[in-house]
């Protein structure tokens, strides 16, 4: 793969659900997937916090990172945001200490069983301002008008949208033309065109790295790899847009280089 840029991935998940049938129950799972796709980096959310507490969700994705050989700094960690956190003792208070413990701004929605607001989340928002995170989640997870007045209330807080397959993304697309704060990734855009069509309308700087299911099989990364792009806008798609969302800086391995068309 020494034509492929170094990745940084937005939509990476680990965790057994209730409903059986985890691809990666564990943080070694992610860690090998990663090293056989070439993936230098990801953004990681525990699926099980779609059902059980998020902040203990959360802590359990710390503590695994943490006992991963070979996990720090190149498995990062997005925590899951409620907001039930403001009516839970310390809950925003524990989410700020968890977010210092491996600082990368990350913030990822799940509205779980309750089907809860992403606007919900403004209390949050509002103590974690210092921080300056943005949030991510599957396209499909709020309505657009509850993404629409988020990203109106918070027009600093980026969103980033993910799994968009080509159904859902003149909805998507909309979404962006109304609000610069909205983003999408490439886990699902495997349609022909359909990044150099984003790159277009909304500029490289709109688009992040992805992956999606297992049996994807790296699926993003051949999308990529063979859309017709400026060495410059892989390079900011593949990871640097997410270097600079996170604050990291640069991705370990950015000095691999890109094939230009």
């Amino acid at each position: 793969m020494s034509n492929v840029a170094a990745l940084f991935d937005v939509n990476a998940s680990f965790g057994k659900p209730c409903t059986g049938g985890a691809e990666f129950p564990s943080i070694r799972d992610r860690l090998d997937t990663m090293n056989r796709l070439g993936i230098s980096r990801a953004l990681v959310w525990n699926t099980e916090s779609a059902q059980n507490h998020a902040l203990s969700a959360n802590r359990s994705l710390l503590e695994e990172i943490h006992r991963t050989p070979g996990a720090e700094w190149r498995i990062l960690p997005a925590l899951t945001v409620s907001g039930l956190m403001v009516y839970e003792r310390d809950g925003v208070e524990l989410l700020v200490r968890q977010l210092r413990a491996m600082p990368c701004r990350a913030l990822r929605f799940a509205s779980g069983l309750v089907h809860l607001k992403l606007l919900q989340l403004e209390p949050v928002m509002r103590r974690l301002r210092g921080v300056k995170p943005f949030i991510i989640l599957r396209h499909d997870q709020a309505s657009a008008a509850d993404i629409l007045e988020f990203t109106a209330t918070f027009p600093t807080v980026p969103v980033v949208l993910t799994e968009v397959i080509w159904g859902a993304c003149a909805g998507v697309f909309d979404l962006m033309r109304h609000r610069k704060n909205v983003l999408c990734d490439t886990s699902w855009l495997h349609s022909f065109g359909a990044i150099e069509m984003v790159v277009k309308h909304f500029g490289a700087s709109r688009l992040v790295f992805g992956t999606g299911y297992k049996s994807h099989n790296g699926a993003a990364i051949a999308a990529l790899a063979r859309a017709d792009l400026t060495a410059s806008q892989c390079l900011q798609i593949a990871h640097g847009n997410l270097d600079l969302l996170t604050g990291l800086g640069a991705t370990p391995a950015s000095q691999s280089r890109w094939t230009a068309n």
